[in-house]
């Protein structure tokens, strides 16, 4: 372990480095918080650094995850003094020191969001999984590059790890193990909490509707959801689901059962003893992972899942404490983390899965060579003759090699997610330069040609077009929607044709109805409140550049600045029932010859019968 300093050397440029020595603490959680903690005292390694220490200077652990330091309290020791810090992974820092400026709204891919997230910060991601496009409104808009990557995380109920710059987002992190904790063997302080605070019993749900000043008055899809135990503990509501977008009933009901279901907060404490130096097999458990837990005094015996921990180390990294968070699956299957803020206040909690990007390949290179030259690994046969490579670090990692292949795994050898067989190769992500093959079965593929930079990208839901790294077209089930420069602006659905600029919407070209009668339909040109003008154009000779207006509609007074209304740029004639042809100028010299009168009355609107049924007052 060792810190950095902040400032580069004045005769070398570069940031010195120093050894560190101290037992600290590192507090983690699913899609969450994450600290080191740790209390420096003076002694002959610290007091070459111990002076010049303060905020932002940065930490590396054993593990090889770089920190910065956030808080860094001194005090008094003796003749000399010693300093108490609070750092956070790197990777939080940057990401809640970095904003999404532009606003997105509408339909958009995972990988999309997700590398608007990552584009403002030296970080890539891989995404292992599939997931559908989604509609998201006011995404960015100022938020932090941290506060936007949760909220997608939130959206589609993702989990992320991270490892130098890469972070691996998946539906699900950890692994099922076959590891015990129970009372009196490994495990103590065992507490078992249930907060039924924000429990409920009932929900509703609204969709099938346009969005609208109406909204759910005219959802076409409406559902509840009353738990059983609404008979011993009343109705309870649950704020209702509201989304237009939804019209399975059977998606509807799964959500409200889980809205309801998922609303009470149940979780186990316990403080675990490392047994690794007592011959036990295997590491303690990573986040994520299900283990059984047994206290036969308070009726516990249930597998759970690590949801948050506490890890105490001392400076040769053995392990003097562990405290564990466990989430029961049968009770509660979410364990909602929150992100710190940590520029303005670690304490402040936020509110709330794309493929590896082929520029991330120098990164993954960096990694996996780093992990080759810094294992620290033991060799051992099994009886059955198999080679096993074994990280003493974490005996977690585990290789083993016989007749039948290669195995890796990181679950000290209980399920081998990467693999070669005679069967195949068995991976979560495989990253290469080229891959060749007769046939490829996946849930999306990106298309280089050429190395040119025009790129199509296949999914199981949709199809992406890019031109010089920016998209210009994407077709999926909402229809097309089509980029310049990688801003949005048009899009084609079912309701006819879109108009916009980048997040901004002008206007729609459609078919409509009479409100009082939908079989009288119609074409329409609407002009949304986000847009300023309507014009009607033309170009006077073939060579020209530019188009004359020919007819405009400024309702706000943009375009012809400070008079609103409708503009006509060309002769403008109107024929009468005896198809008699009168100009502008006709009417115009008609209505001269009436001025001064004063205040007349002009009739707008007649019956069948010819007679006025509306005037319209003038003053001439």
């Amino acid at each position: 372990m060792y810190v950095r300093d902040i400032e580069p050397d004045k005769q070398t440029g570069e940031r010195k480095e120093y050894f560190l020595l101290g037992t600290y603490t590192v507090s983690d959680e699913i899609n969450g918080n994450m600290n080191l903690s740790m209390e420096i005292l003076p002694n002959k390694v610290n007091s070459l650094f111990l002076d010049k220490l303060e905020q932002h200077w940065e930490l590396v652990s054993d593990d090889d995850i770089t920190y910065r330091i956030i808080i860094c309290k001194s005090q008094g020791s003796g003749k000399y003094q010693k300093k108490s810090i609070k750092a956070i992974p790197k990777l939080y820092f940057d990401l809640d020191s970095k904003r999404v400026y532009d606003r997105y709204d509408g339909s958009f891919s995972i990988e999309e969001l997700f590398n608007i997230c990552f584009k403002p910060t030296p970080y890539t991601h891989k995404l292992i999984g599939a997931w559908n496009n989604i509609k998201i409104e006011g995404f960015g808009d100022g938020d932090t590059c941290l506060k936007s990557f949760q909220r997608i995380l939130d959206r589609i109920g993702a989990e992320f790890t991270f490892t130098g710059n890469v972070v691996t987002i998946r539906e699900r992190i950890g692994s099922d193990s076959n590891v015990m904790y129970r009372h009196r063997l490994n495990a103590s302080n065992i507490v078992k909490e249930v907060d039924g605070q924000s429990y409920w019993t009932y929900a509703r749900g609204y969709g099938n509707y346009e969005d609208s000043e109406e909204g759910i008055k005219n959802a076409k899809l409406k559902r509840e959801y009353t738990s059983p135990l609404a008979k011993l503990l009343g109705e309870l509501h649950a704020p209702p689901i509201k989304d237009g977008r939804m019209k399975d009933s059977a998606t509807m009901d799964k959500a409200l059962k889980k809205l309801v279901d998922e609303s009470i907060k149940i979780s186990v404490t316990a403080d675990l003893v490392d047994l690794r130096e007592k011959g036990y097999p295997y590491a303690q458990s990573n986040l994520g992972d299900n283990v059984l837990l047994i206290d036969e005094r308070i009726g516990l015996n249930e597998e759970v899942r690590v949801v948050s921990r506490q890890i105490t180390r001392n400076w040769l990294g053995k392990i003097l404490d562990l405290k564990f968070t466990f989430g029961t699956e049968g009770l509660v299957k979410r364990y909602q983390g929150k992100m710190s803020n940590a520029v303005n206040n670690i304490t402040d909690i936020l509110e709330g899965r794309k493929k590896l990007p082929f520029q991330a390949m120098s990164d993954e290179i960096q990694i996996v060579t780093k992990m080759f030259k810094s294992v620290n690994t033991q060799f051992e046969f099994s009886d059955d003759g198999s080679m096993l490579a074994v990280d003493k670090d974490n005996p977690n990692l585990i290789v083993i090699l016989n007749a039948a292949g290669v195995g890796i795994s990181d679950d000290g050898g209980q399920t081998f997610k990467n693999a070669i067989t005679g069967r195949g190769i068995l991976a979560d992500a495989i990253m290469a330069n080229s891959i060749t093959a007769d046939k490829l079965d996946v849930n999306a593929i990106t298309v280089g040609f050429n190395n040119s930079s025009t790129n199509i990208k296949l999914y199981s839901d949709r199809i992406q077009f890019f031109k010089n790294s920016k998209m210009n077209l994407n077709i999926d089930q909402y229809g097309m929607q089509f980029f310049k420069d990688g801003v949005k602006t048009a899009v084609l659905n079912d309701d006819g044709m879109e108009f916009w600029y980048g997040t901004r919407k002008i206007g729609r070209l459609g078919t409509s109805s009479k409100s009082s009668d939908v079989n009288v339909r119609g074409v329409t040109l609407r002009l949304e409140d986000t847009g300023d003008y309507l014009g009607f154009l033309y170009k006077k000779a073939t060579g020209d550049t530019t188009y004359t207006s020919a007819l405009t509609i400024d309702p706000k007074g943009k375009f012809y600045s400070g008079f609103s209304g409708m503009t006509v740029d060309v002769p403008m004639r109107m024929i009468n029932s005896k198809n008699e042809l009168w100009t502008m100028d006709d009417v115009l010299a008609i209505i001269s010859q009436f001025k001064g009168l004063g205040s007349v009355a002009i009739a707008a609107s007649f019956d069948s019968n010819g007679a006025a049924t509306k005037w319209h007052n003038l003053n001439l």
